[in-house]
This record gives C-alpha cells, structure tokens and sequence, in this order.
C-alpha cells in the first residue's frame, strides 16, 4: 500500500475509535457524572447486557450502577450490601387526593353537605338606655357586641325549581341560644360625667315559621366603671325582638345586686351596620352614630 493511502487509512481508524470511545451523555443533564467500566465479573451484579461488557458508561445519580443498566438512573438505588445486587428504586411520593367538596342537596328534607346545627359570629354595634327611679339618674351607652349564635333543632330543607334547574331551600331551625359579650362608652347628662360599661348577655330566642321575626327572653349582668360610685352590678331580664337578623329590641328592668337590689329600666338596641346599608338606610343618622 502506497504511503499516502496508508496515512490516510490510519487516520480514519484513529477517528472512529476516538468516536466510538467517546463518553455517553449523562441520563439525568449534567455536564459530567462518573463513569463505570462493564466486566465479566460486575456485569451480572449490575444486571447489564453482555454486549456492554468493555465499555465505560455514565451513572448519573452517582450509585454505583450505571445508567444504562440502571432500572432508575437518576435517583440513587445503591448495590445492597448483602446480595450485591441493586436495590429498588425509592418510592415515588404519591399525590394527596383532590378533596372534591360534597354537594349541598335535600334529602327526606334533612340538610346533606352542610352541618346540620348552624353556628354564627357576629360582632354588631348596640346601643341601650336605663334610668333609676330616681333624678338626674338616666344613662345612655353605646358600643360594639360579641355575638354567637347557634341553632338548637336540625336545619330543615325543602327541594325548589329555580330557572328549571332543582334547588335547595334552607328551611332555619325555629329555635336558636345566643350569648355575647359586650363593652360600651355610657354617658349620664344628669351628672354630666361618663363610665365605662360592660358585661355579658345572653337568652333564647325562637323564629316565626315564614317570617322573619324572632321573639324570646334576654339576661344581661352589667357594671359601670368610672365616676359612678359605689360601682353596680346590674342583673337584667327583658324580652327580646328581632326582625330579619338585622335589629332588635329588648326592654328590660334590671336590679343592682350590689345595693339592695336597687331596681331601674331601659332599653337595648342591637342592628348590623351591613344590612342596614343593603335597606339604604343612612347609618349616620341612626341615633348619631357614625360607622
């Protein structure tokens, strides 16, 4: 073979055995990994094919195996230890469950979906007057309430057409207990001089079928803080109308327990500032009390 040719068929072999020599890339997209040699003796620890034997292979996640005999190449599955063969692939973390809200429907007009007793918190600005059988005696607070709310019966339901579509009708359990906490700025003009009032009420109170109007008895222990003295301590009792969940009315008499049961009147005003604005009531003007 002439010189020329035999450089030339030289060349050609060092290329392709350069090329066939090259590193394979790594599984898992790093720049570089480590590389393991397939022989006779690994081979069938590694559980690789016979044709891989010679060859110098990437293992991407570092373990030892590599990745073309590797049953998870990027997730690390070392040879264990005492079979030397590899260990399973690590567990993928399994989805939580998509939480798929039960639908709200009627059934044997019991409520399904929602909870059966309702519960409501409601913090409301009230307002009360009371006098003493006595001058210059009478009194006027205001100031906002503490309100929970919760129904004694079962909420009730009843199975409507609305746009030619069924829907369910809450039918509100007629009886409920409310109890609250209350804190209010109290001025006596008689005196000119203000007290810090506050207390806690509570009562029952029942619903008219297809009405919104409730009825039913209050309590309240209040005391006033500040100029007046000797300090009371008032025990109230009073029946309790309300109209539509947003105004009530509750006249009262009331003893002071701390002197001789000292009795005195009023009347306690509560609404909700929010629906009175939906009546398009000016809540400015509502007694003077400004939002």
């Amino acid at each position: 073979m002439l010189p020329p040719l035999r450089a030339l068929v030289a060349a050609l072999v060092i290329a392709l055995g350069a090329r066939s020599g090259a590193a394979a890339p790594c599984a898992c997209g790093q720049a570089s990994c480590p590389a393991i040699t397939i022989d006779e003796d690994n081979r069938t620890d590694l559980n690789c094919a016979p044709e891989l034997v010679g060859q110098s292979l990437p293992d991407s996640d570092s373990d030892g195996i590599p990745d073309a005999c590797d049953a998870c190449a990027c997730d690390p599955n070392p040879l264990d230890p005492d079979t030397g063969r590899a260990s399973d692939c690590p567990a993928t973390p399994l989805e939580p469950p998509a939480v798929v809200a039960e639908p709200i429907r009627c059934v044997d007009g019991r409520v399904v979906g929602i909870p059966t007793h309702a519960t409501v918190w409601l913090l409301r600005p009230q307002t009360f007057a009371f006098t003493r059988f006595e001058p210059n005696s009478s009194a006027i607070a205001a100031g906002p309430e503490l309100l929970v709310l919760r129904s004694l019966g079962l909420e009730q339901c009843t199975t409507t057409l609305v746009g030619g579509k069924a829907s369910v009708q809450l039918i509100p359990a007629p009886w409920h207990w409310r109890a609250g906490v209350f804190a209010s700025l109290a001025f006596t003009p008689g005196a000119n001089h203000f007290d810090a009032a506050g207390g806690l009420r509570g009562g029952l109170d029942y619903r008219f079928p297809a009405s919104g109007w409730t009825l039913g008895p209050s309590l309240h222990v209040m005391t006033l803080l500040g100029s007046t003295d000797p300090t009371p301590l008032f025990l109230g009792l009073g029946p309790r109308l309300g109209a539509f969940d947003f105004i009530a009315l509750t006249p009262f008499v009331q003893l002071d327990a701390l002197h001789d049961f000292e009795p005195s009147y009023g009347m306690w005003l509560t609404f909700d500032i929010e629906a009175l604005e939906d009546l398009g009531v000016e809540v400015e003007r509502l007694g003077g009390m400004v939002r």
